[in-house]
């Protein structure tokens, strides 16, 4: 009789042990979704197109492509999830992040990609944002320094 005792003790543990791991590993993964979720687009933007620094408009990056605007936001999207997506009557699409601003512009048959810091891009291009975003990013940081004088790459 001890031994089926101790052999359902074993079970349990077994299950709890079981349960507890799968709980883990599903709070890793949601963790994991979420940061990739809210991860900045610059890298895979440097990676994926090309620098054209004759196109950079007050200390913001520019990229060039051949493909869309709307080829190039969904391949954006994909890598990194925005906060939100607009789009302008020109043709344009901008992405907001809680760190960063990425606005792709129809250029030359393909698309321009000016990507950098929030306050940075909010600040140049507030004609285009400034009616849909307010001038501090969303998620209450300012992860890059903010303030007078602060942030920025």
């Amino acid at each position: 009789m001890t031994s089926a005792v101790g052999a359902g003790s074993n079970t349990k543990k077994i299950i709890w042990f079981v349960v507890i791991i799968a709980i883990v590993g599903g709070i890793i993964a949601a963790c994991a979704i979420s940061a990739s979720a809210n991860q900045s687009p610059d890298d895979f933007i440097e990676r994926t197109y090309t620098r054209a620094p004759q196109l950079d408009e007050d200390e913001i990056d520019a990229f060039t492509t051949t493909k869309t605007p709307d080829v190039v936001a969904n391949e954006i999207a994909a890598q990194s999830k925005p906060v939100d997506r607009k789009t302008g009557s020109d043709g344009s699409i901008w992405f907001q992040y809680s760190d960063d601003i990425v606005a792709m512009f129809p250029y030359n048959g393909g698309t321009k990609i000016m990507a950098d810091d929030y306050d940075r891009v909010h600040r140049h291009y507030y004609v285009f944002v400034g009616g849909w975003w307010s001038s501090s990013p969303p998620g209450g940081g300012w992860g890059r320094g903010g303030g007078s004088g602060g942030g920025g790459k």
